[in-house]
């Protein structure tokens, strides 16, 4: 609602039922409105799948509490669609049952990453063979390792509204050339880019990035 009164639901335990694929009601706001609410995302499943979605009924395309992936054998091509953040995965878990892409990560060529999803979790494609990556102007944040370890990514295009770029997130990614589109993110972590030889690529107008 545009206006939210104090506690509306004041001293109420309740389940609050948003659509799927609803992007304004955060934990702050259900903060504003009182109680001890938590948020639902309803689903309308047909044949096992999110006709809104895609999200699978048993979970197993979510690589995000909201972000949803589908992979192209015929293709390499990973996809990933939804909201906010993707998982985080520890380095020495990318090799477990529990990482949702270890039985195609050998396999992808190129990933894109849809409109909507803001952060690209720890590890969360590190070591893929990746050709190509497209990353959305919602991306806000790259973190470590993210997209690094496969060797054969050629150049990456960062997004003009990225602030924050994470420990080693490039490294041995094999990128030579990255385009900067926006200025010098706010939140540059320890070598995001260590161990490549690159050009970095910024607008002409730019006066932020220095040597």
């Amino acid at each position: 609602p545009t206006n939210i009164s104090t506690t509306p639901l004041g001293g109420l335990t309740y389940n609050l039922h948003v659509p799927c694929t609803d992007n304004k009601w955060t934990a702050a706001t259900l903060k504003t409105c009182g109680g001890t609410g938590t948020l639902v995302y309803d689903h309308a499943y047909e044949d096992g799948y999110c006709t809104a979605c895609g999200v699978a009924e048993d979970g197993s395309n979510l690589c995000g509490d909201r972000v949803v992936w589908n992979f192209d054998e015929e293709t390499g091509v990973l996809t990933l669609t939804g909201i906010g953040s993707t998982y985080n995965y520890e380095l020495g878990d990318i090799k477990l049952e529990s990482y949702v892409f270890l039985a195609i990560k050998d396999q992808v060529k190129e990933i894109v990453v849809g409109e909507g999803i803001t952060i690209l979790g720890k590890h969360i494609f590190y070591q893929m063979p990746i050709e190509k990556v497209t990353l959305p102007n919602s991306l806000t944040h790259i973190d470590t390792r993210a997209l690094g370890g496969g060797g054969k990514l050629t150049e990456v295009v960062i997004p003009s509204q990225l602030a924050n770029l994470g420990f080693n997130c490039l490294v041995g990614s094999g990128a030579t050339d990255i385009y900067m589109l926006g200025g010098v993110p706010a939140n540059i972590s320890t070598t995001p880019l260590g161990g490549l030889t690159y050009k970095l690529h910024i607008p002409c107008t730019d006066d932020s990035w220095t040597e």
